[in-house]
């Protein structure tokens, strides 16, 4: 890794990569720019976190992009009652014929990253739908649960599917049965949700102006016990 030490949000992180990097110290401190969230109850709100490649293709990866839109459809069509929010990628918006599709859909709402914060497009979701986008672990922090498309043969980390935290899908008519169970029976994310608040306290030390703090304090550790290196 070429330093000597690495501050991370949480233990999960420093774990990850200490056994790839044994002269580096990982130090947790936390995560200053989040909050952490816990809904109240379930409210039939699913948000899909998008990326997109060059062309304009909604994506997670740009070989799965057709699958992962397709799952985007199903659930348009399907979810009678659900709230589906679909949150552009920052960087690169949808194109023209995007937005038009996904404008017969009722049910959507289409969130542009100009106007929305993602705290804003996260806020009373249940469910956080995405291929690759790392925006599913502002997801978490919220106590949105993953749900995770990846039909790439490693798997998604950090592994909250592993944990009993999220869901993880390696194709989509997996991805469509364990979903029609849920809006049959929404209830069932509540243990999930539980299990995804224990599983973020490795993902996040704290959060705010305490890990702030400890980002300061952990820097100030980290000058003096080099210049008494060299002394």
């Amino acid at each position: 890794m070429g330093c000597t030490a690495f501050l991370t949000w949480g233990d999960y992180f420093g774990d990850q990569l200490k056994s790839y990097n044994t002269e580096t110290q990982f130090i947790s401190v936390g995560h200053p720019g989040l909050q952490l969230g816990l809904p109240e109850k379930i409210n039939r709100r699913i948000i899909f976190l998008l990326n997109t490649d060059p062309n304009g293709k909604v994506t997670g990866l740009d070989a799965f992009h057709e699958q992962f839109w397709a799952l985007l459809q199903w659930v348009a069509e399907n979810a009678d009652g659900w709230e589906i929010i679909v949150r552009m990628h920052p960087m690169i918006p949808l194109s023209i014929a995007e937005r038009d599709l996904l404008s017969r859909f009722k049910c959507i709402q289409l969130h542009d990253p100009a106007n929305k914060t993602l705290m804003e497009s996260l806020n009373k979701c249940d469910l956080a739908l995405t291929v690759s986008s790392s925006s599913v672990i502002e997801a978490a922090a919220c106590g949105v649960i993953p749900f995770i498309l990846n039909p790439a043969p490693w798997s998604f980390k950090p592994e909250f599917y592993a944990h009993r935290a999220g869901f993880e899908f390696d194709n989509v008519p997996l991805a469509i049965e364990r979903l029609k169970a849920l809006m049959l029976n929404p209830g069932d994310l509540l243990e999930i949700r539980g299990n995804l608040i224990e599983f973020r306290k490795k993902l996040f030390l704290t959060v705010g102006d305490s890990a702030l703090n400890n980002i300061v304090a952990a820097i100030n550790s980290l000058i003096i016990s080099s210049k008494a290196g060299r002394n």
